[in-house]
């Protein structure tokens, strides 16, 4: 026997070694069209410039042996020619350490976008980017949209060494984002440290509900270690809100199962009433409880028709019952496992191990996840964690790991060598970088779809819904323009141009052309039979397209990343901060009924007569902040919300409505009017794990919230319409699309994704 698994072992060494140690070295054609492309990075033309660095982040892995003329490229005249490199630097990821003093210094480019491109491409190098600590400092304090939670991001991957930065930022960062996105840094570490603990026992008093979430999952990751935390998860404990007590009660048992005050608050009449199911899987964590916890996580596991999201805390819960008090969920365990959707079947699979040692179930999910049929990179990511949480008992699975650690995605490639370093225990070097940080979020923007038509809504970010003149809806996702003819779900982007990505805004114009705004490509017009793209190369401001809106004189008006935008049909107008405009971050448009002009900013409200731009916040007296939705409603009055709630302006007084008022989340990011004068607003959620969110509706007196307890398919509303039948339609990050007919919500997708630990509903 021990010869035999040293045989076994050896050989295992031996592949790996040779597999790893000759990744380096393309494919003779690939690594030739690697090689061409770095040489055309020195073209003294810019367009073939651009082309190659474009190119160059299409091929991913076999893109390393370009990192040196693509880092120099950071530093081009062209700003096309920067951001294109900083994207291919982020594709490659790991490999591409040797960038990162060249990214450091595009963290100043005057371009926000771009400095974002350079913090996604620090975030994805991880450890290897210790040397920007002190550059991602500084990059906490940049005021573009979504950059200091990268810079956050960034410092989370480094690991170690970025903790007392981390720390800073969550205890003093303004932007609630920030914080947050530190502290999910801090969870992240490893090996772990109590440095932080302190400052996550403070942020339990932060005055945002889900920041005060994240740093109990913080604190009850890091079990025991945490301990003196528990006097401030204690003060949680007396919270009013019963999620809010939730969370520290799961935390405190996460840190100290023997403690009684959180037993005691699960098994309150309210807890057990008004959230059983959250309620037993947290006393499952004490061995005493399991009598109380059992009954209702094996109800729930039973129920064929429960929410996914309910079924997946049941498995969790179960798992921790242990194998005497779980055994007897292991048939149904078995049965979700083998003919169960993705996600739950790895999570049934895996908690079959805990209960019955056994890792049979569990191989064989993993293995038909990695191979057959190939699956998307965030599946294939969560089998390998998978593996190497199995360890030495999925050896045998070593030889489908191998070809991965050469895979496009750096992400697969990171996981695939963890995977292999737990597959096999003895240290090697030739296994990954000398420091190996956790995985990063991944980049929700880039999901692919499933077929390119189906009757399934692919589960992507849908951020704009719109209805053409014939009843088709039509879905602006990350994965490009989406159209439902009533019965199919077609895909269009080949068809009209566009790549397979980050499409964010929709509008079909008085003549009956689609227009379409993507991210990094710019803006598109389809009339059905051709097709026409607007850049900067055709005058357009910037290439970052989140809105576009047509006014009473035919106008077609775009928020871009570097201003707004309008064509008259012939020409471009730009319209900057040095025009009067109040931040060139622009996210929304409307036009009211006296034809102003209306911009939702980043840094706030401002309209345009015409011929000069107005800040609202001089008439008003106060600014606003991150304004993402704008609608205008029958009386004429302006609506708009964002980041601190929404506000009603009917030209003379301001209205401001939070939760305190009703409002299901302060977090407004988008906004329709029904055909009976309500106002759905859109919450998108926590970030940066996107849940907490929902939907409001205001009927002029009260509000009326709409969560995934009430039927709604996810937590996170990116984007509504109201279809000509009165239908409401919901856009999410994670459940694809649903529709409300008044009385009930259609789901359009395969599986509706889990809500995640719950969390402060008011903030």
């Amino acid at each position: 026997m021990f010869l035999s698994d040293l045989f076994s072992r050896c050989t295992l060494l031996i592949v790996v070694f040779l597999a790893i140690s000759t990744q380096v070295d393309a494919e003779p054609g690939k690594t030739e069209t690697a090689n061409q492309l770095s040489q055309n990075l020195s073209d003294r033309r810019a367009e073939v410039r651009r082309r190659a660095a474009a190119d160059l982040s299409e091929l991913g892995y076999e893109s390393i042996p370009a990192v040196p003329a693509l880092s120099a490229a950071l530093k081009d005249d062209d700003a096309a020619v920067r951001s294109a490199a900083a994207v291919a630097i982020s594709r490659i990821g790991p490999e591409a350490a040797a960038a990162v003093p060249n990214l450091m210094l595009l963290l100043k480019d005057q371009d926000p976008s771009i400095r974002e491109r350079a913090l996604i491409a620090l975030e994805t190098i991880g450890p290897g980017a210790e040397l920007a600590i002190e550059a991602l400092r500084e990059a906490l304090k940049d005021e573009a949209l979504d950059n200091s939670p990268r810079a956050a991001n960034a410092l989370g991957r480094i690991g170690e060494p970025a903790i007392p930065v981390l720390i800073e930022a969550m205890r003093n960062h303004p932007n609630v984002s920030t914080r947050s996105q530190a502290m999910m840094g801090l969870r992240a570490l490893e090996p772990k440290t109590r440095m932080p603990i302190p400052a996550l026992a403070a942020a339990l008093r932060d005055p945002y509900g889900f920041v005060r979430r994240h740093a109990c999952w913080v604190l009850g990751s890091m079990g025991a270690d945490a301990k003196e935390a528990l006097p401030a998860l204690r003060q949680r404990l007396r919270d009013e809100n019963l999620l809010e007590q939730f969370e520290a009660a799961e935390a405190m048992l996460r840190i100290d199962p023997s403690a009684a005050e959180p037993v005691e608050v699960l098994k309150s009449e309210g807890m057990l009433r008004e959230y059983p199911l959250y309620a037993a899987s947290a006393l499952a964590l004490v061995a005493t409880e399991a009598e109380t916890a059992s009954p209702v996580l094996m109800k729930r596991l039973d129920e064929e028709e429960a929410p996914a999201w309910s079924q997946a805390m049941a498995i969790v819960g179960v798992g921790r019952l242990g194998p005497k008090s779980g055994a007897p969920a292991v048939p149904k365990l078995q049965t979700i496992a083998r003919n169960g959707e993705g996600i739950y079947r790895l999570l049934a699979a895996e908690t079959l191990v805990t209960l019955t040692g056994k890792p049979d179930e569990l191989l064989t999910v993993i293995e038909q996840e990695l191979l057959s049929p190939p699956k998307s990179s965030e599946r294939r990511a969560s089998a390998l964690k998978a593996l190497a949480r199995l360890g030495p008992q999925g050896r045998q699975l070593a030889g489908k790991v191998i070809p991965l650690l050469k895979d496009n995605d750096w992400e697969i490639r990171e996981a695939a060598r963890a995977a292999m370093k737990q597959i096999d225990k003895a240290p090697r070097a030739a296994d990954a970088p000398a420091r190996v940080g956790q995985p990063a979020n991944r980049d929700p923007y880039f999901t692919p779809t499933a077929a390119k038509s189906t009757p399934f809504m692919p589960q992507v970010i849908i951020r704009n819904i719109r209805e053409d003149r014939v009843g088709n809806i039509w879905f602006a996702t990350f994965a490009g323009p989406i159209r439902y003819d009533g019965k199919d779900f077609t895909n269009f982007a080949e068809e009209v141009g566009l790549p397979k990505t980050r499409v964010f805004s929709l509008l079909e114009d008085r003549k009956g052309a689609l227009w379409f705004g993507s991210i990094t490509g710019g803006a598109s017009r389809y009339d059905g039979k051709s097709f026409k793209k607007f850049t900067e190369k055709e005058g357009l401001g910037n290439n970052d397209v989140v809105w576009i809106f047509e006014d009473r004189d035919a106008n077609i008006w775009f928020a871009t990343g570097n201003g707004v935008s309008r064509y008259n049909g012939k020409s471009m107008t730009n319209f900057t901060t040095k025009d009067g405009l109040v931040d060139n971050s622009v996210y929304t448009i409307a036009q009211d009924s006296s034809g102003r002009m209306w911009f939702g900013t980043q840094g706030g409200v401002c309209s345009y007569d015409g011929k000069s731009f107005s800040n609202l916040a001089d008439r008003v007296g106060r600014s606003f902040v991150n304004v993402r939705a704008m609608v205008v409603d029958r009386s004429g009055i302006l609506w708009f919300g964002g980041q601190e709630g929404a506000f009603r302006y009917d030209g003379k007084t301001l209205t401001s409505f939070t939760s305190k008022d009703g409002l299901l989340d302060d977090f407004v990011g988008s906004m329709i009017i029904d055909r009976a004068g309500n106002i759905w607003l859109g919450h998108p959620g926590r970030f940066p794990d996107n849940t907490g969110g929902g939907a409001s509706r205001y009927d002029g007196k009260s509000f009326k919230q709409f969560t995934q307890k009430d039927g709604l398919g996810s937590a996170t509303v990116y984007s509504m319409l109201e279809d000509r039948a009165g239908n409401v339609w919901f856009g999410s990050v994670d459940a694809g699309a649903c529709r409300y007919d008044g009385k009930t919500f259609t789901y359009f997708s395969k599986v509706v994704p889990p809500l995640l630990p719950p969390g402060d509903e008011s903030k």
